[in-house]
């Protein structure tokens, strides 16, 4: 069994469904300190063949308050009429944008709520079986341990013999103090090829949300099988 870990992204990039994609089971970890100017509540959008930030407005956002503990300012018409007008065009813009307009309807009260559904919703979607929850709610009683701690904690109580960590954590974690708690540490190497978009000149790391309406699904899921192991 594998685990990862991550904070709640709001429809993030394709390397946020890869990590999804390569583990049993996906924590997400909404139960640490809200990060402003993040994408906890933000992602990038194609608007004019330029990236544009997608944002979902805070409620009471705070470094001092968890993310779980942060609200959400319905502006979700503002962001499909955004949508609308910058992928009218798009191959699969109807069913791209049925998908986002049903993430905001089936979303809770909290920016946590928003995130973690608009991922598990995609994920559905795109037919991945990884298995998902949320620190706050199965993992409380390891709050206030060191990081790599609770980290070999969850694995621990998932029965989870390996931690995937993105690519980003090769200069936080070492494998040793993994395996010093019997738990394999891999990481994420993120592989994304272009794809056509309106223009010949291709702009990366935008939201899931672009990737689908240039893409079939099966074609999103041979992307995501793009990343490996290290």
């Amino acid at each position: 069994m594998r685990v990862a870990v991550m904070q709640p992204y709001f429809f993030p990039y394709i390397g946020y469904f890869q990590l999804v994609r390569n583990v049993d089971w996906f924590v997400f970890y909404d139960d640490v300190s809200y990060i402003k100017g993040g994408w906890i509540n933000r992602n990038r959008v194609l608007v004019n063949s330029k990236p544009s930030y997608f944002t979902v407005r805070a409620s009471g956002a705070s470094p001092n308050k968890r993310i779980t503990d942060v609200g959400w300012i319905d502006n979700s018409t503002q962001l499909l009429r955004t949508l609308h007008m910058a992928y009218a065009r798009a191959p699969f813009y109807s069913e791209t944008l049925k998908l986002v307009e049903s993430c905001f309807e089936c979303a809770g009260s909290t920016i946590a709520d928003l995130a973690a559904t608009s991922v598990r919703m995609i994920s559905e979607h795109l037919g991945i079986t990884t298995r998902f929850t949320r620190s706050s709610q199965q993992f409380s009683d390891s709050l206030g341990m060191e990081r790599v701690q609770r980290l070999v904690a969850i694995c621990h109580q998932t029965g989870s013999a390996t931690y995937v960590n993105s690519s980003g954590g090769r200069a936080l974690y070492n494998r040793a103090a993994f395996l010093e708690h019997g738990v394999e540490l891999r990481f994420l190497a993120e592989h994304v090829e272009p794809y056509k978009q309106f223009d010949e000149h291709f702009v990366p790391s935008l939201s899931i949300i672009d990737v689908l309406m240039f893409n079939r699904r099966d074609r999103v899921l041979e992307m995501l099988d793009r990343a490996s192991l290290d």
